[in-house]
């Protein structure tokens, strides 16, 4: 009876592998009390279930909710894909509990699920290993998908799907095994199971791919944006050199007709073209290198124009927490790898920071 609800523990410890970083305490902290908790948790209810006779199904149910209880507790920031990953797993592990109520059925039909359970309990035992196993393999995939922030809009109602899963196998739970000497249920039986296991899974395989089409998307577009950005600077810097090789020419000129009418002392009319030819320069004077490093330079000129355009004062100053060849921005400097590792691109957290910065003006 304890092995029985002792056979979820699973569900807790591969959710806290899934948000192990985001644990309120040590993680080795909260694998041990999880498992020293629920170890008592699955004695206590092994034992009302042998002396009370009572439907083990209630008993797991009000396990399982412990265990989300405890998983809420110490996991942090996380709560609607807690709650997705958990009831996910939950809809699996019901799908192993029917396959082991039907092999006990079909060893002696005469027992019901409050009985001792012996050879279905060891197909789950070595079902679970199996797909712990398997859980383990495809884990970092799964971190991955539940830290894409291309899903964090579908995550309030993608729950409701493994939900769905859990209710009907919550419902096909039989209450006594003769039920499966009748007809063709037997078949019929592990046919739906099988079929609701395999829809489960597929779905998982389905978010994850479209979860990695979103993020690809997502690249795609800020690498277009930053092309963008880039092509703006192109012409931006074209613009000046033409605009500069016409300073140049006319400056010729306007040093003749200055030299003119200083001789003629006209001065009134000599203060004025050296008025107007300084307003000429100082509107093509715009400061187009901000960093070494063109990614970023093209950013900062891009939106350094769009604020001159809307009138708006701009004079960036940047501040970096180290200085290399391409100050701040190495594979191997703190910030870039601190963006890589949130799954963000510096691309488009410098834009971020940018557009936060005009929207205060």
């Amino acid at each position: 009876s304890t092995l029985e609800i002792a056979i979820t523990m699973p569900i807790g410890i591969m959710c806290l592998l899934i948000f192990v970083k985001d644990t309120k305490i040590k993680p080795n902290l909260a694998f041990g009390l999880f498992c020293g908790i629920f170890s008592l948790v699955s004695v206590l209810g092994g034992a009302l279930k042998y002396f009370f006779s009572l439907n083990v199904n209630w008993v797991v149910l009000a396990c399982s909710a412990l265990m989300f209880l405890y998983l809420f507790t110490v996991i942090k920031n996380n709560t609607l894909k807690l709650i997705y990953a958990f009831i996910t797993l939950g809809s699996i592990f019901s799908s192993l509990r029917l396959y082991g109520y039907l092999l006990e059925a079909n060893i002696d039909s005469s027992k019901n699920f409050v009985a001792v359970q012996s050879w279905g309990l060891l197909l789950r035992v070595l079902l679970t290993a199996i797909l712990f196993l398997a859980f383990v393999l495809l884990l970092s995939k799964i971190r991955w998908l539940m830290s894409c922030q291309d899903l964090d809009k579908l995550w309030q109602l993608m729950w409701l799907v493994p939900f769905v899963f859990t209710a009907s196998n919550f419902i096909m739970i039989p209450h006594d095994f003769y039920f499966f000497d009748m007809g063709r249920i037997s078949e019929i039986y592990i046919i739906v199971t099988s079929v609701l296991l395999l829809m489960n899974l597929l779905f998982q395989f389905i978010l994850y791919y479209i979860a990695k089409s979103l993020t690809e998307k997502a690249h795609l577009d800020k690498h277009a944006q930053m092309l963008s950005v880039q092509a703006s600077q192109y012409e931006t810097l074209k613009r000046h050199i033409e605009e500069t090789s016409k300073l140049r020419h006319d400056f010729k000129h306007t040093a003749r007709s200055a030299l003119s009418l200083a001789q003629k002392g006209e001065h009134e009319a000599l203060v004025k073209l050296l008025n107007d030819y300084g307003i000429e320069i100082e509107n093509t004077d715009k400061k187009l290198i901000f960093t070494k490093n063109n990614a970023l330079n093209a950013l900062l000129s891009y939106y350094h124009e769009a604020a001159l355009e809307q009138k708006i004062f701009c004079d960036w100053q940047i501040n970096l927490l180290e200085v290399n060849t391409t100050p701040g921005m190495t594979a191997t400097s703190f910030i870039p790898q601190q963006v890589r590792a949130a799954g963000l691109n510096i691309g488009k957290v410098l834009s971020e920071i940018i557009e936060d910065n005009f929207s205060k003006q």
